[in-house]
This record gives C-alpha cells, sequence and structure tokens, in this order.
C-alpha cells in the first residue's frame, strides 16, 4: 500500500466509525419518538373510551332490543334518524315478502293437486278453496325470487334463487311463529348495517324499484290473501298469528308498493332484522355545555351469541335488559321444548348474578306491550294456561303485565347485589310517542343515576 493509502486508511476508519455512532443516535431518537407518539396515542384513546357511556342492551332474541336501539336515535338524533328513512326500504320489503311467502307455504296454497301431505291432519280434512290456490299460483313463484333477490343483496349470503318449496309434513315444517320472525335463513349476516346500505351498493335502487315494481303487481293478491277467512281459519287452527310477530307489514301491501313511499318512523321501528352479532351504535349528546359519547352495544340474544356477552361487559356504565310480556306461550327457536318465558328469566337471573356486573345499574323493559293486549283480548289466550301460579287472578293487560314484572323483580331482589338499582319499564317499543317519556328517564339514569318518572325498587 502505497504511503498516501496509509495515510487516508485511518481517515476511513474514524469516518465510518462516526457514521456508525451518527446512525445508533438517529435509530435511538426515532424509537424514542415512536414510544412517545405510541404513549399519546395510547392516552388519547383511553381519554376517548373515558368520553364514552357505554350501555349494553341485553336479553333473549326476539324481544326487541334492536328496536330500543331505534327509540334510542329516533328520541335523542331525530335528524339524522330521519334522513335514513330510505335506507330501511328493502328490509320492509323483505319483511313483507317473507311474512306472504311463509303463509303460502304453512298452508301448502301452492301445491299441485297430486301432491297430498303425508301426515298433515289439518290439510286432509280442509279442502283448500280454488280461488286461493289459484291466488298462491300467481304470486308465489315472483314473491319467492324477490325474496331470494333481497336477501341477496341485504345479507352476505342468502338462498339461491327458487320456486317455492315443495309442500312438508307438519313434523317436517317449522313453526311458522318463528320463521315469521326470521328475515331470511339463519346463519346469514348483513353485509352493512341498513343506513350504510345506499352508499354501499349500486344496484340498491334497482332492487327497490323491482321490489316495489312485483309487489304493486302483487299486493291486491296480498291483500285477498290476508282478508281471506280460510287463511285467517286455517292459521288460527295452527295457533298462528303473523300480526303478533315483528316485521308484520301484511295489511300495508298497497302502501309499500306505491311509487312515492317512504318509511315512517312508525315503519322503521316495526321493520324486522335479525341481529347475527353484537353492534355498536355512537349517539353524540349534548350534556349542559359539553358533548358527550353514548355508545349502544345489542349483543345477539340466540342461545349460540350468549356465549359472547362477557367480553362486553369491561366499562359498562348501564345494562338495559329487554325481555318480552309475551313469550309465555312461546318457544325457543332453538330447542322447542324451551318455553320463552322461563329461558328469559333464567337469562335475567344469571345478569343479577353476574359479579362483573355488580355495581352497573340495570334498567329492565317488558316489552311488546301492544302484542299481549292483541293475546289475551283478541286471540283469547289464557295467561294461566302457561303460567300455574297465576291461578284465579284476572285475564287482562294491567294483572298480567303486573305479575310477569313482580317475576322479574323478584329474580333481582333474590340474586342481584345489594348496592345498586333496577329501573323497570312495561313497553310498547313500536309506539314512538309512548316510548319518548321512557328514554329521558332512561336519560336520567345514566346522567343523574336516579330515576325521576319512576321510584326504584
Amino acid at each position: 500500500m502505497s504511503a498516501q493509502g496509509k495515510s487516508i486508511w485511518p481517515w476511513l476508519r474514524s469516518s465510518n466509525s462516526q457514521n456508525s455512532l451518527q446512525q445508533a443516535a438517529e435509530a435511538e431518537a426515532r424509537q424514542r419518538s415512536d414510544m412517545i407518539d405510541m404513549e399519546l396515542a395510547a392516552e388519547r384513546a383511553r381519554l376517548q373510551q373515558e368520553s364514552k357511556t357505554k350501555i349494553l342492551l341485553l336479553g333473549p332474541s326476539e324481544a326487541g332490543k334492536t328496536t330500543v336501539v331505534k327509540n334510542f336515535q329516533l328520541a335523542f338524533t331525530p335528524k339524522s334518524f330521519l334522513a335514513q328513512a330510505a335506507a330501511w326500504l328493502p328490509v320492509i320489503q323483505l319483511n313483507l315478502v317473507h311474512s306472504v311467502n311463509t303463509i303460502l307455504d304453512a298452508l301448502d296454497l301452492v301445491r299441485s293437486d297430486s301432491a297430498e301431505p303425508e301426515d298433515s291432519e289439518y290439510q286432509s280434512s280442509h279442502t283448500i278453496p280454488e280461488d286461493l290456490r289459484q291466488l298462491g299460483g300467481r304470486i308465489a313463484e315472483k314473491l319467492a325470487e324477490l325474496e331470494s333477490e333481497l336477501s341477496g343483496e341485504l345479507y352476505s349470503s342468502a338462498p339461491p334463487p327458487s320456486s317455492r318449496p315443495p309442500s312438508r309434513s307438519d313434523h317436517e315444517r317449522p313453526r311458522l311463529q318463528h320463521r315469521l320472525s326470521m328475515v331470511s335463513v339463519r346463519g346469514v349476516t348483513l353485509r352493512h348495517k341498513p343506513t350504510e346500505f345506499q352508499s354501499a351498493f349500486p344496484s340498491w335502487k334497482i332492487v327497490v324499484d323491482r321490489a316495489r315494481a312485483i309487489l304493486a303487481e302483487c299486493a291486491p293478491d296480498i291483500a285477498s290473501l290476508w282478508a281471506h277467512p280460510w287463511v285467517r281459519s286455517g292459521l288460527k287452527a295452527q295457533g298462528i298469528h303473523p300480526e303478533h310477530q315483528p316485521g308484520y307489514f301484511l295489511p300495508d301491501a298497497a302502501r309499500i308498493a306505491s311509487p312515492h313511499y317512504l318509511p315512517t318512523p312508525e315503519d322503521i321501528l316495526r321493520a324486522r332484522l335479525t341481529t347475527a352479532s353484537a353492534e355498536e351504535h355512537s349517539l353524540m349528546l349534548d350534556v349542559g355545555m359539553a358533548r358527550k359519547e353514548w355508545l349502544l352495544c345489542d349483543v345477539g340474544g340466540s342461545r349460540s351469541q350468549r356465549g359472547a356477552w362477557a367480553q362486553y361487559f369491561d366499562d359498562a356504565k348501564l345494562v338495559i335488559f329487554v325481555a318480552s310480556l309475551t313469550a309465555f306461550d312461546e318457544t325457543l327457536a332453538e330447542d322447542s321444548a324451551v318455553n320463552r318465558l322461563t329461558d328469559t328469566l333464567l337469562l335475567w337471573r344469571n345478569i343479577c348474578a353476574n359479579k362483573l356486573l355488580a355495581s352497573v345499574e340495570l334498567v329492565l323493559f317488558l316489552n311488546k306491550l301492544d302484542i299481549l293486549k292483541a293475546k289475551l283480548e283478541n286471540a283469547g289466550v289464557a295467561f294461566v294456561h302457561h303460567v300455574n301460579s297465576f291461578k284465579s287472578r284476572p285475564n287482562d293487560v294491567p294483572t298480567v303485565s303486573k305479575y310477569i314484572k313482580e317475576m322479574f323483580l323478584a329474580q333481582y331482589r333474590q340474586y342481584s347485589s345489594s348496592e345498586r338499582k333496577v329501573f323497570a319499564h312495561i313497553t310498547c317499543a313500536v309506539d314512538p310517542t309512548a316510548m319518548y317519556p321512557v328514554m329521558g328517564a332512561v336519560r336520567d339514569v345514566i346522567l343523574h343515576s336516579y330515576m325521576s318518572q319512576s321510584t326504584p325498587v
């Protein structure tokens, strides 16, 4: 190596060493900066979480939890709620079409003359009127395809388009009271929330307009179907009352099919969607001079979903438990041997006794007062036939609803922590006028830890 090369070598080593030290210092500085950023992000997330009031809506399926969420939205953010009315149109169309298809199937109105049920005692002793058979033939295929199309647009999976299913014997046919309460087959999930549907799918208007046209064509036959005495007597003979089920729009076919129909607040409250998983709904509300976020967690209530409830218990400020006043003569869709009221009381007891929720106040909604009235007064259902302990009390709405309320409060007193209160309301969640003061009472519980409109237990 030349003398010049020897003289450069120490300088190069010194320069490389300095570069290494500088790179190490820069890396350390970047690491410190990243850690600070992470700490700041965590602090922002913590502060943001602390600013939210987390409200859990629990209870069995088909009790009306999602309808309660809609009541919160209507009561406290009415402009936003009403601005999204059009997004509920395909859901309401699907509710109506599904109800009609289920009735056609349940009463075998579209089976061929040669296709006799294997063991249906009712159909073997009652001949289907020819006008009804013709009516079913006119609308069955159209509405079956429309139901599949609407389900396919709303849900991430749906049954393939097909004609009406073949007739099934009574022991194979699911109870209509379960089927009518379902928008589509079990196991499917919504692609998006209804309020996001219009923006998410460019085909939204095409599907809605096509459904409107088909319903306009079928509306007179739907009205004739629902008004026909044979249909009413046939459903009644099987203990089936579609008017008692969620998503009941059978009398509204002509209105829903009209060119300028837009869902009303009452329509949106009545619209039925199954909650396949937990859904969070954020509401920004004015609290004094501040703006506060309420996070409503609507958790699915079927047996298969209840195991996941505990993960939502952290940071909950309030539990709203929604139970149905009409569950006493119904059975679970998952197990027809289990009474719905018995299952609901057990579920309520478990919530009251849960140690993770021991300091969380409870609001109890005993819902579906309107359907209770229809069962007791119109359908003549005797409550004592299903709840023996009721004994000889009057079979009227005030007495029955009060008795059911006491059944739940007895469970609360026995299994709940003595440190917290429960606020019980008998509700009709599809009646916004009646629900508005209830929403105000719940707001008072959240904001002031007391309720001014009723006396806590």
